[in-house]
């Protein structure tokens, strides 16, 4: 009579690759017994940088943060531990680059870059109707311009 004794390895969710052994004895048999192997791979998941546009307010904005698609199992963003995110920021109007970048053990990990952009703020210029103020701006911005030479070479 055969009596197998498989290994009674834990239930395995992560990606890599898991050796399974049997062992046993039967008095007909000399038994060699070759070990098995599980292996999962890694899915593969989206990163995407958060992207945001405001609009300028002379003090330093920021994006941070990025969502991921392709996580399985009910997962959310939170399991990429080791993904971060660099740039987003700024004061001027512009846009700003956002990255991410990271590794995971069981994502086989794919990136895209966001970006904060900073519109243009409105502002309304309104020129002084005062007449007198700029006949003295102008008297002053001509006495400042010298007058061109004429003097005559023999």
């Amino acid at each position: 009579m055969l009596r197998l004794h498989p290994s009674h390895e834990p239930h395995r969710t992560d990606a890599g690759t898991y050796t399974h052994t049997a062992s046993g004895t039967d008095g007909n048999y000399d038994l060699t017994f070759v070990d098995g192997a599980l292996t999962i791979d890694k899915a593969t998941a989206t990163v995407t940088a958060n992207s945001d546009t405001t609009i300028y307010s002379g003090g330093s904005q920021n994006v941070t943060g990025f969502t991921a698609t392709g996580l399985v199992g009910g997962e959310n963003a939170s399991v990429l531990a080791d993904v971060t995110t660099t740039g987003g920021s700024g004061t001027d109007a512009g846009t700003y680059t956002h990255t991410a970048s990271g590794t995971d053990g069981n994502y086989d990990l794919t990136f895209v870059d966001g970006a904060l952009t900073i519109d243009k703020a409105t502002a309304t210029v309104t020129a002084n109707s005062d007449m007198s103020l700029l006949a003295v701006t102008v008297a002053v911005a001509l006495s400042m311009v010298k007058a061109p030479s004429t003097k005559v070479r023999s």
